[in-house]
Parts: structure tokens; C-alpha cells; sequence
């Protein structure tokens, strides 16, 4: 058997090591391929019978609704084509960067439990572990097409997709798709080779994930609105305009704004972002060929490679030593050693910064449209809220569960020592608001600069995401503690993480809605003149809908007493919760047994 087989066969064996994925080891594969082709029969199907029968039913409706709709005639002629650009960045998203983030992050939850003395001292040869790990990366592929064509459903309802069509838009995918998982097994192999090599090198591994996330994020929000022509480098993009051409056969996008149409020239072309595809996945796998050879598995560490904390203190732990009580300071120490010495920790904590910036992505978008008025408005503060409560709960989250994952021995020594439960219980307390807290105030800031005025007085916003954090911690800390999971994929983490969000998000609530955002009660109050000036002829009511949303947002209700009313139950709330979950988590946790 080709060493490239073993490792592809061994990669494939460890990741259906499940006990029911286990049964599907034979049969996924083709069970994948045959939903593919199934899925691209039944889009030429729906798209040869319902997309001529649509058109000409939004075109009847158009009529029916004149004169507020002057167009009837030229939607049979002339159709919105941007959505299609748009469908294709998010395909061209999910084939290109979905790889690479799968691949690498398969590849560094591994090497946290694989011992690497086997893979350095094996008689395997880079190019084997290079080609093994593509091939079975490739089980992702069917998957990805599968997700991809979602996306298409829509089209095939309004454009007519031939057999040519489906092939073109698959071709595209499967290019894009090869060249992520490549460049996915190039870097996830050099760093797992060079992970213990240098703090610099686990910094820029940590870095690499955080600028990873927002990347994707970025394009993805990117992607929802109309043909950027400044990202024409992006492989996403070339993805988009691949598709554009090959559902079109136009190199041009129509956007319908109100009652007019706009031209937009896609850049690159259809075809040259075919090719560019094209070259860029022959240049990835020349560059793994090159890389190859500088991939060494020997000789890189001298002598038995052994996973240690962080040797001797710098003057950031010998003050935490000073500052904190005898024996607390220690539990504390060692909790923040052992969780800043894994560098995926590190990404996933700073990760949670890229929620604020999708927020403010989406309200340039929202705000760039003429015609956004009560709608966009009520989406923008309700998955603004959403997503303000979501970080102050995993903020904790990041950090608390690594406490007790693969520590259940330890958690037998600390309940035989005096206090040691108590003394634990603090010490996840502290250890995460000293790391929570700086982190929520840059996170409050971003969130502030998202949504602008509508967010309030920014002193009240970050007052809001402190308490926020401190009641989110101790509620965390108290669930953990009444629930432990030892297993990094335990399903017990939703469940808890579930628990927090909602007990938080009740708390927090009245405090966030009355000091925050105070101007959605004139929201509610001002929905039905909304509604009634939707149905006024343009540009009537793009102005009176623009001036509703500025008196909307800027005169606020002046009622203080209900504010700090709402304020102070809140506070009550979550002094209660703090103090009754660190009580309930110390009782819970002495007296568990496992």
C-alpha cells in the first residue's frame, strides 16, 4: 500500500472514530456523491419547469398593482441579476474558506492531543503526509457542493439552468474547493511542525485564526451587497462572477433600485475569473511541491518533545502573586498559565471580537440604502441586541469550560485539600474577568462606532457590558460548576452555554433596552405610520420614512423614572445571580462524585 494511501486511509479512520459514524465509513462517501448528482438534477428539473411560470406571474402581479409599479412590461425583459452575484459570493465563500478553516482547525485540535514524538520519528515523507491529507480533506468536497447548491434554489426558480449551466457553476466550486483544502494542508502541516518552536510563532499561529474569522465574516456580510468591484482580487469574488456568467451569459449585473435599473460591469469577467481560478489552483499546487522539501518530520526537536506550562514568572504573574491572598493567588496563576499556554485558547477568546464588526458591516449596508427606514431599523437594534448580550455571555464561555476539560484528576486533588472548592470557584471568577473585562470594553467601543447614534451615550453602553460580564461569569461559573464537562465536544457545553445566554439575557434585558436603547419604545409607537408610509408614491415616501427613522432614533423618552427603575432591577437581579451561583456551584461541585 502507498504510504499516502495509509495516511489518507488512518486520517479517514480518526475521523469517523464516532460511534455511529463509525458504521458509515463505506457508505458516506457514495451516499455523498449520489446527493450531489441528485441535487443537480432536481435544480435543472425545477429550473425547466417553474422558472418561464414564475416570471410571468411576477410580471401579471406587476400589473395588477399599477400604477404604483411602472414596470410590468420590462420585468419580462429586463430581471434583477445582483442576487445572483450574491448567491455566488456566499457559494464561493463556503467552497473556498470553508476548507482552509475545517482543514487547519482539525489539524491544531490534534496536535493538542496527539503526542508528535510518533509523527516526527515515522519513516513518513512530507509529500505522503501532504497527499494523504488532501485526499481524505477531499470527503469535504461533495459536502461543500451540497451547501453551495442552497444557494442556487432561488435561481433556479426565476432562470432557466441548463445541463452546460450546472456543470460551469460546479466546475467553478470544485476549483475553488481543491484550492482551499491544498493551501488548508500546506499550512496546517507547517504548523504542526513548528508549533513548539518559538512564542513567536504560537502568537502568529493565534493571529493567523483571529484574521481567518474575519476574513470570512467580512466577505460574507461583503457579500450581500451589490458587485464591489474593489475586491476584484478576492477568489470568492472570481467564484461570483463565474456563476453570474454561466446563469446570465452576461458579463453585466442589472440592479433594480426603486423604478430604475443600473448597469454594472462584473470585474473580472466571467471567464477570466474562470481562468484566474485556474491558475490559482495550478500555482497552489505548484507552491505544495515547493513546500515539501522545506517540511522536515526529523531532527526538529532535541531529544523526547514534552508538553510543559510556562517556565519561570515575568513580572504580569509575580504581580497577580502580590495582589491576591495566600493560597488564592496560586489557583489563579496556575489557572491563567495553563490557559495562555494553548494558543487555539487565545484564538478563540480574541474571536469574539468579529461580532461587533459584523454588526457594523451590516449597518453601512443598512444605511447606504435610500429606501431603509422602521424595517432595517428594527433588524439593525434587534440583532444588535442580540449579539451585545451574546458577547458578554461568551466572553465567560472562552473561558471556564477549559478549566475543567481533561481535568477530572485534578479535580479529585482540589477537593481533597482544604477550601480547594471554594478556593477553584474564585479563582475562575477572577481569572475571567481579568480577562473579560479588558476585552469587553474594546468590544463595547466597536459595537458603540456599529451602530452610532442609535446606541446612546457610550459611558452607559460600556456600564451595561461590564455588568453584563460580571453576571454572565458568575452565571457561568455556577453552571459549570452544578454541570461539569470533562470532554472538549460534550454536548453538555450547548446546554450550559444555553442556560447563561438565557438566565443573562433576562437580567440584562430591561437594563439594555431602557439605558441603551431607549428610542425603540418610540419605535413601537411609530410602526404603524411606518407601514402607512411604505404604500405613498416615491420619492414621498423614502422622505417621510427617513424623517420618521431620524425622530425615531434622536428624541428618546424622557421618562427617567422608568429608566432607573429598570436599571435598578436589573442590578437587584444580577447581585442575586451572582451571589446564588457562585453558592449553588461551591455546594454542587463539593458534593459531586462523577
Amino acid at each position: 500500500m502507498p504510504s499516502w494511501l495509509a495516511v489518507a486511509k488512518n486520517e479517514y479512520r480518526l475521523m469517523l472514530s464516532g460511534k455511529v459514524t463509525r458504521r458509515l465509513r463505506k457508505p458516506l462517501p457514495i451516499l455523498l456523491v449520489s446527493a450531489v448528482i441528485t441535487m443537480a438534477a432536481v435544480l435543472i428539473t425545477a429550473s425547466h419547469s417553474l422558472s418561464l411560470e414564475l416570471r410571468l406571474k411576477e410580471s401579471l402581479e406587476s400589473m395588477l398593482a399599477l400604477p404604483l409599479k411602472l414596470d410590468p412590461f420590462i420585468l419580462l425583459l429586463i430581471t434583477d441579476t445582483s442576487f445572483v452575484w450574491r448567491m455566488g459570493s456566499l457559494a464561493g465563500v463556503f467552497a473556498f474558506l470553508i476548507p482552509i478553516f475545517a482543514a487547519i482547525g482539525r489539524q491544531l485540535e490534534e496536535a493538542e492531543v496527539v503526542s508528535k514524538d510518533v509523527v516526527l520519528s515515522s519513516p513518513l515523507k512530507p509529500v505522503h503526509v501532504l497527499i494523504g491529507e488532501f485526499m481524505v480533506n477531499l470527503l469535504m468536497l461533495p459536502v461543500i457542493l451540497l451547501l453551495s447548491t442552497l444557494f442556487f434554489i432561488p435561481l433556479a426558480l426565476i432562470f432557466y439552468l441548463s445541463l452546460q449551466t450546472i456543470v460551469l457553476i460546479f466546475a467553478t466550486l470544485i476549483l475553488a474547493s481543491l484550492t482551499g483544502i491544498w493551501i488548508a494542508v500546506i499550512v496546517s502541516t507547517y504548523l504542526f511542525t513548528r508549533e513548539y518552536r518559538s512564542k513567536a510563532k504560537s502568537a502568529l499561529k493565534a493571529l493567523l485564526g483571529v484574521l481567518g474569522v474575519a476574513m470570512g465574516i467580512g466577505i460574507l456580510v461583503l457579500s450581500m451587497s451589490t458587485t464591489p468591484s474593489s475586491f476584484w482580487f478576492l477568489p470568492p469574488v472570481w467564484v461570483a462572477n463565474t456563476i453570474h456568467f454561466a446563469v446570465t451569459q452576461s458579463n453585466v449585473a442589472v440592479v433594480k433600485i426603486n423604478f430604475a435599473y443600473f448597469f454594472i460591469p462584473l470585474q473580472p469577467d466571467g471567464w477570466t475569473s474562470f481562468t484566474l481560478l485556474a491558475v490559482l489552483f495550478t500555482l497552489s499546487f505548484l507552491l505544495g511541491a515547493a513546500c515539501s522539501s522545506k517540511i522536515k518530520f526529523t531532527s526538529v526537536f532535541e531529544g523526547r518533545e514534552e508538553t510543559s506550562i510556562i517556565k519561570g514568572e515575568n513580572l504580569f504573574y509575580k504581580a497577580f502573586r502580590k495582589a491576591l491572598p495566600y493560597p488564592l493567588n496560586i489557583m489563579v496563576v496556575s489557572q491563567l498559565k495553563e490557559f495562555t499556554r494553548r494558543t487555539d485558547n487565545i484564538a478563540r477568546f480574541v474571536s469574539v471580537i468579529m461580532l461587533p464588526l459584523v454588526i457594523l458591516l451590516m449597518s453601512r449596508m443598512m444605511r447606504s440604502d435610500v429606501t431603509s427606514g422602521g424595517d432595517s431599523l428594527l433588524v439593525l437594534s434587534s440583532l444588535s441586541s442580540f449579539y451585545f448580550v451574546l458577547v458578554g455571555v461568551m466572553l465567560p464561555m472562552m473561558v471556564i469550560p477549559y478549566v475543567f476539560i481533561d481535568s477530572k484528576d485534578l479535580l479529585w486533588t482540589i477537593k481533597k485539600t482544604p477550601k480547594g472548592i471554594r478556593l477553584m470557584i474564585y479563582s475562575m471568577v477572577i481569572e475571567t474577568l481579568f480577562l473579560s473585562v479588558p476585552l469587553s470594553a474594546v468590544l463595547a467601543l466597536l459595537f458603540h462606532l456599529s451602530i452610532g447614534s442609535i446606541g446612546g451615550n457610550p459611558a452607559l453602553l460600556l456600564a451595561v457590558m461590564f455588568f453584563m460580564v460580571l453576571v454572565s461569569t458568575a452565571i457561568t461559573t455556577g453552571v459549570y460548576a452544578s454541570r461539569p464537562v470533562f470532554k472538549e465536544k460534550g454536548f453538555g457545553h450547548f446546554v450550559n452555554f444555553v442556560i447563561t445566554l438565557i438566565v443573562t439575557g433576562i437580567i440584562v434585558s430591561a437594563m439594555l433596552i431602557l439605558l441603551v436603547t431607549p428610542w425603540v419604545l418610540n419605535l413601537i409607537v411609530a410602526a404603524p405610520l411606518l407601514q402607512a408610509a411604505s404604500w405613498l408614491p416615491q420619492p414621498t415616501s423614502i422622505v417621510i420614512s427617513q424623517t420618521l427613522t431620524y425622530l425615531i432614533t434622536n428624541v428618546s423618552p424622557s421618562n427617567i423614572t422608568l429608566q432607573m427603575a429598570g436599571a435598578a432591577v436589573s442590578i437587584i437581579l444580577g447581585t442575586i445571580s451572582i451571589r446564588v451561583s457562585i453558592r449553588r456551584g461551591i455546594r454542587k461541585l463539593e458534593s459531586y462524585e462523577g
